[in-house]
C-alpha cells in the first residue's frame, strides 16, 4: 500500500473517530488518572534518579499509564512501547526488538536501550539483551505506569543506556488493596490467566505483587523461501507456540524496600533461523531471568538523603538447533551488585547528585555442544565499577541547568566518561523549551567480545565501547485545559559501532568496531485528554539515519511513523480505544525494502461497576470485561529479520481476537 494512500486514511481516522462517540456520556473509572494536570505533574523516578517532575527533568519523556494500558488492550511492553513517539518494533517470531528514533539494528537484542523494572536494571550480563515481547515473562496486569525518557542515559546508568532508558513501576499494595484475577483467551490457541494482590497495614507494611501464565499454540505459518520439497513445502506447522510464566513482588516499611521478579519463557523457531532444519519441532528457545533487591533509604534532614542498595541476579539461555545433528547453546550468568546514591539540596535552588555503583560478575558462561560433541565452554567473570554525580540548579525562576558526568571502570574494557548537560527555559507556566546534550556508551558483550563467530574459533578482542553523540532541541506547551503540545528536533552520531564482519581471507566472521551511524529527525505530537469526553493523542516522526561514510540508509529504519490512538466512551458503561500506526518501508539486510503498512487494533472494554448503585454489595462492582481486536483490517506486513534469516523480511501477525475477563476479589 503507498504511504500517501495510507497517510489519507489516518487522516480521515483522526477525524471520524471522534466524531463518533457521544459527549454527554460520563466518564468510565479511571479518566481522573488521566487527566492533563495529572499527567503534566506526574512524577517520574528514572530521568535522575529521584522523583521530579516530567516537565522539569532535562530529557524528553513520555509516560504510559496503568489505565492506557487497560483501554488499549496493551499485552506486552512491545504493544505498549509501539505506541510512543519515536519508537517502533520488530518481531522475528522469536523475540521482539524495539527502534529509537531510526536506530534499531536487526538481532541486536535490545541491547542499545536500558530496561529497568522499579529502578533496576533489566539487561543481562551475556549478551546484554532487554526482553520487551512475551519473552519478559510476566504480564502487565499489576503495571502502574512506564517511564520512557529518550536520548542517552549512561551519565546516571552507564552502559546500554544510549537510546532510552525505560523503567517500568509497578503497582504498590495500597494502591491495590486486594486481589483480582483476569483470565483472557484468544485465536490460536492464547489463553492467559494473571493473579494481582496488594495490602498494607496500619504498621507501615505494604506487599504488592502478580503471578502469570501464558500459553500459545501460534499460527501455521507459509514462508516462500523454503518452498521446496524437502521443507514441507515452505509451511511451518504448528511450530509458532509460545508459553510463560512468571511473577514480580515489593515488601517495603519505612526506610526498607525488597522487590524482585522470576520468569520463565520457552518459544519454538518457526523460521528456520541460522539454517536448521525447517519445521523441525526441536528447534526452540528458552530463557530464564530473575533479580532480587533490598534497599535502605535515610533522610538525614531536609536538604539530605542517602540511600543504598544491594541485589543478586540471574540468567540463563537455552537453544535447541537442529541440523543433521541436533546442537545445543547456552549461556547463564550470576552477578551481585551494590550501589550508594547521595541527594543533597545545598540551597532552595541547587541540587547535588552522586552515587557509586559496583558489581561482580561471577558468571557469564557459555557452551556450545551436540549430542556428540562439547566444541565450546568456557566462564567469562568480569567486575564493573563507577561514580557519578549530576549537579541541577535553578539559575532563575524561568531557567535551570542541569550538567552531570559519570565514570565508569570495566574489568574487561577500557573507562569510560559520559557528560551530559540540559538547559531549561520556563517562558510560560505552561511550557517549557529544552536544550539537550548527552553522550552514552555500549561495551561489547560477552558474546560480541568473547565468543566471535559463536564457536570460540575467533574473538573480537580490543573491541573499543561504541559512543553516542546526541542533541534535541525541544519545546513543550500546554493549549488548553484538555491538550498539550510537544515538538523537537534531534542530531546524534554512533560511533565504533560493533559489528560482525566476514573474515579476510577466511571462512566465517568476527566482531569489530566496523561501523558509524548519524541521523537527523523532527516529532511532533499532540495529547488530549477529557476533550468532549475522549482522550487521545496523534504523533508524527521524520527521521534519516545514515551510515557512514557511505551514507546509505541504515537498515531497519522507517523514514515516516505516523501514531493515532482515540479513547471514547460509547455507552456508559462501555469504551472503545483505537490504537493506529502507520510506518514508510524499511531497507533490509539483504539490500531489499518492506512495503509500507498501516496497523489498526480495536479494544472495547466494559466496567459495569463504576455506575452500581451498591458497589460493596453488587458483583458487578467488581468485574470488568473486554474485547480486543489487533490488526483489524488484516494487513499483511513484514518486518526486517537479521541474518540468521534466509527471509528478508519476517511477515507479522494477521488479525486476532482476545478476550478478557477481570475479578476483584
Amino acid at each position: 500500500m503507498k504511504m500517501r494512500t495510507l497517510l489519507l486514511l489516518a487522516a480521515v481516522s483522526a477525524v471520524v473517530l471522534p466524531l463518533s462517540s457521544d459527549a454527554a456520556f460520563a466518564q468510565t473509572h479511571g479518566d481522573e488518572d488521566l487527566s492533563l494536570d495529572s499527567l503534566m505533574n506526574l512524577e517520574i523516578s528514572s530521568a535522575a534518579k529521584y522523583s521530579q517532575r516530567a516537565r522539569d527533568a532535562a530529557a524528553t519523556i513520555t509516560v504510559i499509564s496503568a489505565e492506557d494500558i487497560r483501554r488499549y488492550g496493551y499485552r506486552t511492553l512491545e504493544e505498549a512501547l509501539a505506541s510512543v513517539r519515536g519508537f517502533y518494533t520488530s518481531n522475528d517470531r522469536t523475540y521482539a526488538y524495539l527502534g529509537v528514533r531510526g536506530f534499531s539494528r536487526p538481532t541486536d537484542y535490545n541491547d542499545r536501550i536500558l530496561l529497568l523494572l522499579n529502578g533496576h536494571s533489566l539487561n543481562e550480563n551475556v549478551y546484554g539483551s532487554a526482553l520487551i515481547g512475551t519473552e519478559l515473562g510476566w504480564s502487565l496486569d499489576n503495571v502502574a505506569r512506564i517511564e520512557i525518557v529518550r536520548g542517552p542515559g549512561s551519565a546516571l546508568y552507564g552502559t546500554n543506556a544510549m537510546f532510552a532508558v525505560i523503567n517500568v513501576v509497578t503497582e504498590d499494595g495500597i494502591t491495590v488493596d486486594g486481589v483480582s484475577v483476569a483470565a483472557e483467551a484468544g485465536d490460536q490457541g492464547r489463553v492467559a490467566t494473571s493473579i494481582e494482590f496488594g495490602t498494607a497495614t496500619g504498621s507501615g507494611l505494604d506487599l504488592s505483587g502478580l503471578v502469570s501464565w501464558y500459553d500459545k499454540r501460534g499460527a501455521t505459518l507459509y514462508y516462500r523461501e523454503f518452498d521446496d520439497l524437502t521443507s514441507n513445502y515452505g509451511v511451518s506447522a504448528a511450530r509458532d507456540w509460545d508459553r510463560s510464566a512468571g511473577g514480580v513482588f515489593s515488601l517495603s516499611r519505612g526506610p526498607w524496600r525488597v522487590h524482585g521478579m522470576a520468569a520463565h519463557r520457552e518459544k519454538s523457531v518457526p523460521t528456520g533461523a541460522y539454517d536448521t532444519d525447517f519445521n523441525n519441532p526441536h528447534s526452540q528457545t528458552t530463557e530464564q531471568r530473575g533479580f532480587i533487591e533490598a534497599s535502605y533509604r535515610i533522610q538525614h534532614s531536609h536538604a539530605l538523603m542517602t540511600s543504598m542498595r544491594a541485589f543478586f541476579d540471574n540468567y540463563l539461555y537455552e537453544g535447541t538447533w537442529p541440523y543433521d545433528v541436533v546442537e545445543y547453546d547456552r549461556s547463564d550468568g550470576n552477578w551481585v551488585g551494590l550501589e550508594g546514591t547521595m541527594r543533597w539540596d545545598p540551597s532552595a535552588a541547587h541540587r547535588l547528585i552522586a552515587g557509586a555503583e559496583f558489581q561482580e560478575h561471577v558468571d557469564a558462561n557459555y557452551k556450545y555442544w551436540s549430542d556428540e560433541s562439547v566444541y565450546f565452554l568456557e566462564n567469562f567473570p568480569s567486575r564493573l565499577g563507577a561514580i557519578y554525580v549530576q549537579d541541577e540548579w535553578q539559575a532563575a525562576s524561568f531557567l535551570a541547568l542541569t550538567t552531570g558526568v559519570r565514570v565508569d571502570f570495566n574489568s574487561t574494557s577500557r573507562s569510560t566518561l559520559t557528560p551530559r548537560t540540559g538547559l531549561l527555559v520556563f517562558p510560560k507556566d505552561q511550557s517549557v523549551l529544552k536544550l539537550l546534550y548527552g553522550e552514552a556508551f555500549r561495551s561489547a558483550n560477552v558474546f560480541e567480545r568473547e565468543l566471535g563467530d559463536g564457536m570460540g574459533v575467533l574473538r573480537g578482542s580490543d573491541l573499543a565501547p561504541e559512543r553516542i553523540r546526541a542533541y534535541e532541541l525541544a519545546w513543550e506547551r500546554r493549549l488548553s485545559e484538555a491538550i498539550w503540545y510537544a515538538a523537537s528536533a534531534f542530531r546524534y552520531s554512533v560511533h565504533n559501532l560493533i559489528e560482525e564482519v566476514p573474515i579476510e581471507d577466511g571462512e566465517g566472521s568476527v566482531f569489530r568496531n566496523s561501523g558509524n551511524a548519524h541521523a537527523d529527525g523532527l516529532e511532533f505530537e499532540v495529547n488530549w485528554r477529557d476533550l468532549g469526553a475522549f482522550d487521545g493523542d496523534i504523533s508524527y516522526t521524520l527521521q534519516e539515519a545514515d551510515e557512514e561514510p557511505s551514507e546509505e540508509i541504515l537498515t531497519n529504519s522507517p523514514r515516516h511513523v505516523f501514531k493515532l490512538g482515540v479513547s471514547a466512551p460509547v455507552t456508559r458503561i462501555a469504551r472503545v480505544s483505537v490504537r493506529q500506526q502507520i510506518e514508510s518501508r524499511r531497507k533490509t539486510v539483504y539490500d531489499t525494502y518492506t512495503d509500507a503498512f498501516m496497523l489498526t487494533n480495536l479494544t472495547l472494554r466494559i466496567e459495569p461497576g463504576n455506575h452500581c448503585a451498591n458497589h460493596s454489595a453488587n458483583l458487578l462492582h467488581r468485574v470488568a470485561a473486554s474485547v480486543s481486536v489487533y490488526n483489524v483490517f488484516d494487513s499483511d506486513y513484514k518486518l526486517p529479520g537479521g541474518t540468521e534469516h534466509r527471509q528478508a523480511g519476517i511477515p507479522q501477525e494477521g488479525r486476532s481476537v482476545v478476550a478478557r475477563l477481570t475479578l476483584e476479589l
